[in-house]
């Protein structure tokens, strides 16, 4: 990793507002009075970081195998190359070898009317 390399400073920057975001949305929606609609939208919050989360850790696969092809490695260089077990290199391949990795939308947000 490039430590000067701007985009690792913007990737720092997003992750921080990424934080504030995540904080204000949980604290929000478990600050919702009414229990049912506190829970629906609980429900939200969560699918939105679960599709995030899938997003992200696919990303990191196809990342990890695009590393491994590049630089030739074997399974055991991978984890080595990235300081994970060799398990876990094994994981992460065989996730970006699979079709449907990841879900292409995010949960729509529902429309209310007021």
């Amino acid at each position: 990793m490039a430590p000067d390399d701007p985009a690792v400073q913007a990737a720092a920057d997003a992750l921080d507002r990424l934080r504030a975001a995540c904080q204000a949305a949980v604290e929000a929606a478990f600050a919702v009075a009414d229990r049912q609609a506190r829970f629906d939208a609980a429900t939200r919050v969560g699918e939105q970081l679960g599709y995030w989360h899938a997003t992200i850790a696919d990303g990191r696969a196809r990342t990890a195998r695009e590393i491994r092809a590049a630089e030739s490695l074997s399974l055991a260089g991978l984890a080595d190359r990235l300081s994970i077990s060799k398990a876990r290199a094994d994981q992460f391949v065989r996730v970006a070898n699979r079709p449907g990795r990841a879900p292409t939308q995010p949960p729509q947000e529902e429309t209310t009317s007021g």
